[in-house]
């Protein structure tokens, strides 16, 4: 008997714990995803200078033009995506080229 009364409030204190250590764990789980975008965000901007870099070297030391620099890096880079961050809202551009 007593040891069913044990076994009891062990499951009970054990429903209890999941909740406030799943409260406890959100914001650190958000925060390591946040931290994984940025460093995509990070990786995406050298794959671009690479793009433009070897677009440069092919074109007599010119880089693309202003209005169409990103379908004129297509060709150097793998990644259709590469120029959206993913810590940007869904469909916003993270990287500019300015004349």
């Amino acid at each position: 008997m007593i040891i069913a009364i044990v076994m009891g409030s062990c499951a009970a204190l054990a429903l209890l714990m999941v909740p406030i250590l799943g409260a406890i764990m959100f914001p650190v789980f958000s925060r390591a995803r946040e931290a994984a975008r940025a460093t995509s965000c990070l990786s995406h901007g050298k794959q671009l200078a690479t793009a433009m870099m070897m677009y440069a070297q092919d074109y007599d030391e010119r880089f693309p033009p202003a209005k169409t620099w990103e379908s004129g890096l297509t060709p150097y880079s793998k990644d259709p995506t590469l120029t959206v961050c993913p810590s940007f809202a869904p469909g916003k551009h993270a990287y500019a080229y300015n004349t």
